[in-house]
């Protein structure tokens, strides 16, 4: 660093070491501040900069070496027109425009070929509603809250080159006019998804092809968003770890996600709370769920949700005894007169098996048998069974099964290995 600032009023000053910078004008008026010199960065992250909201216009960012803008015009309020040319040096525009709540200007030339970092830049930046759509923001790496309570902000987006991104965390939060076509993007990279559409009032585009492999957290994600319901049934969410409050208060939301892998999830703290899923749907996501290998001692909130009797108040029974899970939901829809399970003496041998299975059931009539997938699908169903029963599962696919058996006194799920 090595720079000269000219004041504006006959004063200039010479600094060559980093830090605020300070001078008192003798006089109120306007005034035209230029640095030259070599600078790589202007700005001081999200700490206000005193008398920032003086600032109103920057007409050129010069030829100086500019690498960060990180923060540079954080919480200038009263900015309103930035340089149409951006550096191509700049690698860093975090919190660049956080809070410039009346920044509404045309940056849509800018390169930003280079720029490796875009979290929080709009933050709170509540009347930008510019074109950015040409942006070449392959290097970005970080977009989280980037649109971050922009509440005007809805331009198309959708052909962005979001490859490299790996943190999407808040980006859209309390963005509550977007509404934009990104199913298209490629967030094969991305590792954070909280609270990506939290409170995004209006957005319900299809993201259904999305590759969320390696994403760890969908906290929050869709919480407090009323209208987004599309199939997201296919996610690979494998990686997830915590999808606590994922669809808080999500009303509108009733898609079976009964197909998803959760061998990672721990923590799903009032995941569904203050939603209605079909019983339909939350039945596929109880049987589902429950054919699968899980974390123990799950806090799990299914909302308002109903499960029928039967396979799914088997699947939940699964749950909540063999893993421990705690499970807060609507209760069952149609209550059984059978409250109690009694299929004991059972043998299921050899389990894991690779094609044929034995049950053995001692002194108990079978008047039901279902083998159910990890679906929630029904693939096999007899209504008169043996008590010495022979399957055969040669032809079924290797995978988790529950095996559903139904007695005068009551059903009882079990879970089977495929090799």
């Amino acid at each position: 660093m090595d720079v000269t600032v000219d004041w504006g009023d006959t004063n200039s000053d010479t600094y060559i070491t980093v830090g605020n910078q300070e001078h008192t004008y003798a006089v109120e008026g306007i005034y035209t501040v230029s640095i030259s010199g070599s600078l790589t960065q202007f700005g001081k992250g999200q700490s206000l900069t005193p008398n920032i909201d003086k600032l109103v216009k920057v007409t050129s960012f010069g030829d100086i070496g500019l690498t960060s803008l990180y923060g540079a015009f954080n919480l200038a309020a009263n900015l309103i027109e930035l340089p149409t040319v951006l550096p191509s040096t700049v690698e860093n525009l975090n919190s660049m425009l956080r809070g410039a709540s009346n920044f509404n200007f045309d940056i849509g030339g800018w390169d930003v070929s280079n720029v490796t970092n875009m979290g929080h830049m709009f933050s709170s930046a509540i009347v930008f509603d510019q074109d950015i759509s040409t942006w070449n923001v392959g290097k970005v790496t970080d977009m989280e809250s980037m649109f971050y309570q922009c509440l005007v902000f809805n331009q198309d987006i959708g052909g962005w080159n979001v490859s490299s991104v790996k943190n999407m965390g808040s980006m859209f939060n309390k963005a509550r006019a977007f509404n934009q076509n990104i199913g298209g993007w490629n967030v094969s990279s991305v590792t954070q998804m909280g609270y990506m559409f939290a409170s995004a009032l209006v957005f319900d585009q299809d993201i259904s092809g999305w590759d969320v492999s390696k994403v760890s957290s969908m906290m929050s994600m869709f919480s407090l968003n009323k209208v987004f319901n599309q199939d997201i049934s296919g996610w690979e969410v494998s990686n997830v770890s915590n999808m606590k409050w994922m669809f808080q208060n999500a009303t509108a939301f009733d898609q079976n996600i009964g197909s998803w892998n959760l061998r990672k999830v721990s923590d799903m703290t009032d995941m569904f709370i203050g939603v209605t899923l079909s019983t339909a749907n939350y039945d596929n996501l109880l049987i589902g769920w429950a054919a699968q290998t899980l974390k123990s001692t799950v806090v799990f909130n299914g909302g308002n949700s109903k499960y029928s009797s039967g396979a799914a108040a088997a699947a939940r029974a699964v749950l909540t005894g063999t893993y421990g899970w705690t499970i807060t939901d609507g209760g069952q829809e149609i209550p059984s007169a059978v409250t109690s399970t009694d299929v004991n003496n059972l043998s299921i041998y050899p389990n894991p098996t690779n094609g044929i299975v034995h049950l053995d059931l001692v002194g108990k009539r079978i008047q039901n048998l279902k083998i159910v997938d990890v679906t929630g699908k029904i693939i096999a169903e007899n209504n008169r069974v043996n008590p010495t029963e022979t399957i055969d599962l040669s032809n079924f696919a290797n995978g988790l099964y529950l095996i559903i058996l139904q007695t005068e006194n009551g059903t009882q799920p079990f879970k089977l290995i495929k090799e």
